[in-house]
C-alpha cells in the first residue's frame, strides 16, 4: 500500500495547482507561484524584485523576509506581461542616442 501512496504523491506534484473557486484575495506562497508559472522559486524572487528584463515586477506582500502573492495580482501580472508591456526605463527613447547607442 505504501507504494500506491508514493505514486499518488508523485502525480499530485506533477500537476500544477488549480485555484478554481478562489477569489482575487487568495494568497499564494512563492512555492505555489513557482508551480503555477512552472519556474523556479529563484526566478519568482527575481520577478518580484524586478530583475528580469522586459517584464513588469511581480507585485508581492512582504512579511519580513517572507513574500506572498495575491492570486488576483498574479493573474493581472500574467495578462499584463502577455500583452507585451515593458517597463519604461528599459526602452526609453532619447534623441541624443541613435539605435546602436552612438551619441
Amino acid at each position: 500500500m505504501r507504494s500506491n501512496e508514493n505514486v499518488d504523491a508523485i502525480r499530485n506534484v506533477a500537476q500544477p495547482p488549480q485555484h478554481v473557486g478562489h477569489d482575487d484575495e487568495y494568497v499564494l506562497t512563492i512555492t505555489e507561484v513557482a508551480a503555477d508559472l512552472r519556474c523556479s522559486k529563484a526566478h519568482v524572487y527575481n520577478a518580484i524584485n524586478g530583475k528580469i528584463p522586459g517584464i513588469l515586477p511581480l507585485p508581492a506582500i512582504s512579511m519580513g523576509r517572507r513574500k506572498l502573492v495575491r492570486w488576483g495580482s498574479l493573474q493581472q501580472w500574467i495578462r499584463a506581461n502577455e500583452r507585451g508591456r515593458i517597463r519604461n526605463d528599459i526602452l526609453s527613447a532619447s534623441p541624443e542616442v541613435d539605435a546602436v547607442g552612438r551619441v
